[in-house]
């Protein structure tokens, strides 16, 4: 059997539906298969999945669904939505996570043309500043949602295991880019940096 061949039929089916009402029988069968394709172990911060070969060599839209996929069916069989983390070759393509759901590392995603930016230190939002150094936490009572553009995550080379997390917005008339990053693990994200794009 071609472990890939039952991914897309079956995670629409888990994806369809609550947590609650998922197809655990269907959800047990996938996990069977993505065993063929992954390691993982589990510690009081989550879960670590290490892809084989196999991802390595799957075309982007595909990676991205056995991200999708792993997290769906481990949510369903959990009765939750966990933290966890992806690796193939060695380094981080993915994060699923109940506060910010699942992102994936930048070359998983269709990259979109941007203009020449400009590096500040501050973008005013409706009348309430965003500067480096905010938690998410206050970025998030400032931007809404729908205001979001784009989402891009990659391993952060400035703390081993963390993630680099870019957001580009476009609210009150304004498009810019904030870059949220961890200083230690246990520490929230702060935005490190704000770039801001001519229109």
């Amino acid at each position: 059997m071609r472990p890939l061949a039952l991914l897309p039929a079956l995670f629409i089916a888990i994806s369809s539906n609550s947590i609650a009402a998922c197809d655990v029988a269907g959800a047990a069968r996938l996990q069977t298969n993505l065993a063929q394709l992954s390691s993982w172990k589990e510690s009081k911060k989550g879960v670590e999945v290490t892809w084989n070969s196999f991802f390595a060599k799957q075309p982007p839209e595909k990676a991205r669904r056995l991200i999708e996929t792993f997290a769906n069916v481990d949510a369903c069989l959990t009765g939750q939505a966990r933290e966890i983390r992806f690796f193939s070759g060695g380094q981080l393509v993915g994060k699923a996570s109940p506060d910010t759901g699942i992102v994936v590392a930048d070359y998983l995603r269709e990259s979109a043309p941007r203009t020449a930016p400009s590096k500040g230190p501050t973008v005013t939002v409706r009348g309430k500043p965003i500067r480096v150094g905010m938690t998410s936490d206050d970025v998030v009572a400032i931007l809404r949602k729908s205001e979001m553009v784009e989402q891009e995550v990659k391993a952060d080379p400035a703390l081993a295991g963390s993630l680099l997390v870019t957001k580009q917005y476009n609210a009150d008339g304004k498009r810019f880019t904030l870059m949220m990053a961890r200083s230690t693990m246990d520490g929230p994200y702060l935005v490190r940096s704000i770039v801001s794009e001519s229109r």
